[in-house]
C-alpha cells in the first residue's frame, strides 16, 4: 500500500470523527475550524501524491478524465458552474462565494474519496469510523439527556404545561442531531442482521437502541417523520420484518409522555402550516428570477425583503429565516437549470447505490449499502422539510459514502 494512501485514509476519518464533535461556533479561539484544516490537508496530501512522479500524474490525468465524462462528475460540475456564476449577481456576494466553494469541497473530496482510495481494508476503515462516530455521539446524547449537561435553552418545547429541553449534542441544532442519528441508523442495523459475531452483534444492538432513544429525544419532527420514511424503504428494499422491528422499539419508546407528544404533533398538519409561507416565498424568488436564481445562499438573505413585500407570507416574528426545504432553496437561489443539475445528481448518486448492490459479492458492502440507500431515501424526504444538504455535519457524509460506492464500481470496471 502506498504511503500517500495511507496517510489520505487517516486524515479522512479523522475529519469524519472530528465533523460532528467540533461545532462551528465553539467560543474557543480557532477550534471551530479544526475540521476545515483537515480538509485541507486531505486536499494538499492528494495534490502531492498525484503530482510526485510521471505515473501518478498519469494515473491522475486517467482519473479527471473518467470523472468528467461521469454523470456524477457532469452534474457535479453544471451545478458548481451555475452556484459560481450566481456569485456575480448575488446580493450578498460574499455568502454566494462562501457556499459556492463548500460545495467545491465536497467536489473534491468525492473526487479524492473515489479515486485515492483503494485499498479494501481501508475502504471498511472509513466506514467502521462512520459508525464509530455514530455509536460515540449516540452515547453522547444518552449522557446529555440523562444529565442535562450542554442543553441549550433555545431549544425547548412545551407540552402538558411541562417544559422539555431537546438535545443537539454536538450538532449545535437537535434536528441536525436527528438527521445525522436517522442516517447512521440503517447502515448499522443492516450490519447487525449479517452479523455472525454475537459480541459486534451485541455492540450493534446496543448502538441502535442508543440511536433510537436520541432521535425521539431530539423531539424532531423531520427526523421522526425521516425515520418512519427510511423504516419503509428499508422494508421494500430488504425485509418488512425490519419495519416491525423497529416499530415495535420506537412504540416501546413512546411509552414516555413528552416523547409520545410530539410524535403527534409532528404529524400535525397545524404544525406544519407556517413553514408552507416559507416555501411560497421560495417561490415568489423563483417566479420573479425563474433562470438564474437570487444567488447561491441568497434566500436567507432576501428574507426580510420578499416578506415585507409580501406581508402575508411572514413566518411569525423572524428575521433572514431559511427556506426550509432544500430543493425550493436550490430552485430559488439557482433558477430552474440548478435545479436540473441538482435533481440530475441526486439521480445519478442513486444510480451508482443500486449498481454497487447489482455487482458486489461483499456480504459487508452490501449490507452497509443496503442500509445506506434507504437512508438516502429517507434523507432526501427530509430535505423537503429542511436544509440538511447545505449543513456539512449531515450531507458531508452523504457524499463520502457515495464516492465510496462510486469507488467500488470503478475499481470493479479497471480490474
Amino acid at each position: 500500500m502506498k504511503l500517500s494512501e495511507k496517510l489520505l485514509f487517516y486524515l479522512i476519518c479523522c475529519y469524519m470523527i472530528l465533523l460532528p464533535l467540533i461545532p462551528s461556533q465553539t467560543g474557543i479561539k480557532y477550534i471551530n475550524y479544526i475540521p476545515d484544516l483537515i480538509l485541507g490537508l486531505i486536499i494538499l496530501a492528494f495534490l502531492i501524491s498525484s503530482l510526485a512522479d510521471s505515473k501518478s500524474r498519469r494515473d491522475f490525468e486517467a482519473h479527471i478524465k473518467d470523472f468528467f465524462t461521469d454523470l456524477m462528475g457532469i452534474f457535479f460540475t453544471m451545478l458548481f458552474i451555475i452556484m459560481a456564476i450566481s456569485v456575480s449577481y448575488a446580493t450578498d456576494k460574499g455568502l454566494a462565494l462562501s457556499e459556492s466553494l463548500r460545495f467545491l469541497t465536497y467536489i473534491i473530496l468525492y473526487f479524492i474519496v473515489k479515486y485515492s482510495i483503494k485499498d479494501k481494508m481501508n475502504i471498511k476503515g472509513i466506514m467502521n469510523s462512520y459508525i464509530f462516530i455514530v455509536a460515540l455521539i449516540s452515547i453522547m446524547g444518552l449522557i446529555q439527556f440523562i444529565t442535562g449537561i450542554g442543553l441549550d435553552p433555545k431549544f425547548i418545547i412545551w407540552g402538558n404545561n411541562t417544559a422539555q429541553y431537546r438535545i443537539a449534542v454536538t450538532l449545535e441544532n437537535p434536528n441536525n442531531l436527528g438527521v445525522f442519528l436517522v442516517i447512521g441508523l440503517f447502515p448499522i442495523a443492516m450490519l447487525m442482521l449479517k452479523e455472525k459475531n454475537r459480541k459486534k452483534k451485541f455492540f450493534y444492538v446496543a448502538i441502535i437502541l442508543l440511536i433510537l432513544f436520541d432521535v425521539f429525544a431530539t423531539y424532531s419532527r423531520n427526523a421522526l417523520i425521516g425515520l418512519l420514511i427510511c423504516s419503509a424503504a428499508l422494508a421494500f428494499l430488504y425485509s418488512w420484518k425490519i419495519f416491525i422491528a423497529l416499530g415495535g422499539v420506537g412504540a416501546l419508546i413512546l411509552l414516555i409522555p413528552q416523547i409520545s407528544h410530539r410524535f403527534v404533533t409532528a404529524l400535525s398538519v397545524s404544525q406544519n402550516s407556517d413553514r408552507v409561507k416559507l416555501w411560497e416565498t421560495a417561490l415568489k424568488m423563483f417566479e420573479e428570477h425563474p433562470f438564474t436564481g437570487v444567488g447561491n445562499g441568497n434566500y436567507i438573505v432576501l428574507y426580510d425583503t420578499y416578506v415585507n413585500k409580501y406581508p402575508e407570507l411572514r413566518y411569525l416574528d423572524y428575521s433572514h429565516f431559511p427556506s426550509h426545504n432544500s430543493y425550493l432553496k436550490v430552485l430559488s437561489e439557482l433558477g430552474i437549470i440548478g435545479l436540473a443539475a441538482f435533481l440530475g445528481l441526486i439521480i445519478s448518486s442513486f444510480l451508482k447505490l443500486k449498481k454497487l448492490l447489482n455487482i458486489t459479492e461483499d456480504a459487508y458492502y452490501k449490507a452497509f449499502f443496503t442500509g445506506f440507500l434507504a437512508a438516502s431515501i429517507g434523507f432526501l424526504a427530509m430535505n423537503f422539510s429542511d436544509n440538511m444538504f447545505f449543513i456539512p455535519n449531515t450531507t458531508t457524509y452523504f457524499w463520502i459514502f457515495i464516492a465510496l460506492a462510486d469507488n467500488l464500481i470503478y475499481q470493479y470496471k479497471i480490474q
